[in-house]
């Protein structure tokens, strides 16, 4: 509320672009600590073990087979059950892996962290394109 920009629609130019960058800022690591996977990123950028993308971690090509077979189901899709079966299964997997991750964590394994980020960043994926083909069947019913 103190950095607020309405409470400096009154005060200088200065200090309105100090509020709203103050306020940009806190917004931002508001959006960053609410979110599990972009805390984590964050922790490891800050142990200095960022996770850039994908690519500069060499993923198992079973887990890359998996997510691919995941996604292809998901495309096929053509009812909400089908799309429930797939989310559930989905939404234990990123349970495991956020338990995973917050171990590595506490036990200071860089290494493992940054992978199970990587492959949390695969699954959060899946997950937000679940939730497109479920607007979609959803518009398809109206």
């Amino acid at each position: 509320m103190q950095l607020h920009p309405d409470r400096f629609s009154q005060k200088s130019e200065d200090e309105k672009q100090i509020s709203a960058g103050y306020s940009s800022l806190l917004n931002q690591a508001y959006k960053t600590l609410s979110s599990p996977l972009e805390r984590g990123l964050y922790l490891l950028q800050i142990q200095g073990h960022a996770l850039s993308d994908e690519g500069e971690i060499i993923m198992d090509p079973e887990f890359l087979s998996e997510i691919m077979e995941i996604n292809e189901e998901i495309h096929e899709v053509e009812d909400h059950e089908s799309l429930q079966r797939i989310q559930k299964a989905n939404d234990i997997e990123l349970e495991n892996l956020f338990r995973k991750a917050a171990d590595n964590f506490r036990n200071n394994n860089w290494e493992s962290a940054r992978e199970s980020m990587a492959k949390l960043k695969y699954y959060s994926k899946i997950q937000r394109r679940i939730k497109e083909i479920e607007q979609e069947l959803v518009e398809k019913e109206n």
